[in-house]
């Protein structure tokens, strides 16, 4: 079992096969470089991709949806300075949802039991992520790129 974190890898690996730049996507090896890319660079029309908080945005395939992991009392701030609350402390996961099925998303993820897993994630009834124990939500990235 490999002990080291691959789940930002992953979706660094397949962003780059998708045809990304790295100003469209920055390469990473822990979630909270690009999720912190996206934030600081909301207006940068360049970027593949713009945060939202998940009260405010329903996530749709394409997008990315992030989650703390463990036990580290991380909570991300969005009201003060771009990425303040993201640090190379913070243990994070995130899914790429490659469909919506109702009130249920179909998520494509990394080092999930450490291979590559797709899981079914319900929904709030108006369509929001749900944060739960096992998955604490706290940003959907709504790809700007064309389906």
């Amino acid at each position: 079992v490999l002990d080291t974190p691959w789940s930002a890898a992953f979706i660094s690996w397949v962003m780059r096969e998708a045809g990304l730049s790295a100003s469209q996507f920055p390469p990473a090896d822990a979630h909270w470089n690009y999720i912190r890319y996206f934030i600081d660079h909301a207006e940068d029309s360049d970027a593949a991709y713009v945060s939202h908080r998940i009260n405010d945005y329903p996530p749709k395939p394409g997008d990315l949806i992030c989650a703390t992991r463990g036990n580290h009392g991380f909570i991300p701030v969005y009201d003060q300075a771009p990425g303040v609350g993201l640090s190379g402390h913070s243990k994070l996961h995130c899914d790429i949802v490659v469909e919506r099925n109702g009130n249920s998303l179909g998520v494509i993820g990394g080092n999930v039991r450490n291979s590559v897993s797709k899981t079914t994630i319900p929904l709030k009834a108006n369509g929001l992520l749900q944060p739960t124990e096992r998955r604490p939500w706290f940003v959907v990235l709504e790809s700007r790129l064309s389906p």
